[in-house]
């Protein structure tokens, strides 16, 4: 039986450069995720998103493949 070749890859390399504006909304969240109390799961989550939809928005438009 054979296996596969392994090949070590980093996700660096591979995928478009983090956006700075999505950046500091991920560490806004973390901040405000870890702090004690209650917590403002609405902003959290609005933070979360926009980083998430940001960088779904970057690797498309990097993307040679259209949708």
């Amino acid at each position: 039986m054979a296996y596969p070749t392994f090949i070590c890859a980093y996700e660096k390399d591979h995928n478009p450069p983090l956006d700075a504006e999505a950046e500091i909304w991920f560490q806004e969240a973390r901040v405000l995720e870890k702090v004690r109390g209650v917590k403002n799961w609405r902003k959290i989550v609005w933070l979360y998103d926009n980083r998430v939809l940001n960088k779904t928005l970057a690797k498309c438009s990097t993307s040679t493949n259209a949708w």
